[in-house]
């Protein structure tokens, strides 16, 4: 089963030719999320050949314009492309203000149906949770509400040994049970392991976004820490008096988190302008994180499946 994240955007506040505006498509077990939808991410979804109408769920992270102001363009290209399948959104309650005022002054009435919940600014805890993993919502520290997603894989069954299942054929209810980690006793009393027939299941594997904040330890601490996260870093070291007085983060500072959270490793990213070249700003995260990279336009990571 699949597991991938592909980045749309990763500058803050303002686009440039390479950097566009926050957002993330987000793939598990061949189901799709967004996470936040800045100008042109319905561009940006095409240009990547995502499948944009089989898009299950999109996740607002909070109400400031770059997070959110693609939603009119991405929602009308899902209906002129005749889409029919629901689309959840998750979001703050002035994001959904916005596009219900969008709709009444357009008169642009989706044909699809939006499942719309409010994302109220003290949620804390499982936001949703589906076949293939389990979304958390956290609370995060910035000018307006504003949450992380942290995405956790659904632990699945035990692997059966091909070989054996050819050889012994116990039916569909032994099988089941042995998935499950159960033992079974046939009816001639025979008792099969299910340690000696199956092999462990696949490995969890997580991915955490946290965009727009200063440092919350706090709020991730209490989770298992993630295989891969994003964290935003908006500033450098020499910039960190704006960091905290417009609730951003420094690549140190996301790097000294997801060195005391214990992350596998950590993208950076929602850049601001003024560092064209970003080699620094990796440096700089790389003193204190070694596993550290930058989540430009474009860059794709693929969690592979282990045991």
């Amino acid at each position: 089963m699949n597991f991938e994240i592909t980045i749309l955007g990763c500058s803050s506040a303002i686009p440039t030719a390479k950097r566009w505006l926050s957002s993330q498509w987000l793939t598990v077990h061949h189901r799709h999320y967004l996470l936040d939808c800045g100008e042109g991410t319905q561009i940006r979804i095409r240009q990547e050949k995502l499948p944009m109408q089989r898009l299950q769920c999109l996740l607002i992270s909070h109400a400031h314009a770059d997070h959110f102001l693609g939603l009119p363009g991405l929602l009308s290209t899902m209906d002129l492309l005749d889409r029919r399948q629901p689309l959840r959104l998750f979001a703050p309650k002035a994001v959904l203000d916005f596009l219900d005022y969008y709709i009444s002054i357009t008169g642009n009435v989706f044909r699809f149906e939006l499942q719309l919940q409010v994302l109220e600014p003290d949620f804390e805890g499982l936001l949703f949770e589906d076949k293939g993993l389990q979304c958390y919502a956290v609370p995060l520290t910035h000018p307006v509400p504003c949450h992380g997603f942290l995405f956790y894989e659904k632990v699945g069954g035990r692997k059966l040994k091909k070989d054996w299942v050819e050889a012994n054929h116990p039916g569909v209810q032994a099988l089941k049970q042995l998935k499950q980690g159960k033992d079974v006793c046939l009816e001639n009393g025979t008792v099969i392991l299910s340690d000696e027939v199956t092999d462990p299941p696949a490995q969890v594997r997580s991915y955490g976004y946290l965009t727009d904040t200063r440092p919350r330890l706090d709020s991730v601490n209490k989770y298992d820490a993630v295989d891969i996260l994003y964290h935003e870093a908006t500033f450098m070291e020499m910039h960190k008096t704006r960091a905290k007085k417009t609730g951003h983060s420094t690549a140190k500072e996301a790097a000294e988190l997801a060195r005391q959270w214990g992350v596998g490793s950590l993208l950076l990213g929602h850049f601001s302008v003024r560092y064209r070249d970003l080699a620094p700003v990796l440096e700089e995260a790389r003193s204190i994180f070694a596993d550290c990279r930058l989540a430009e336009n474009g860059y794709r990571i693929i969690l592979p499946q282990t045991t």
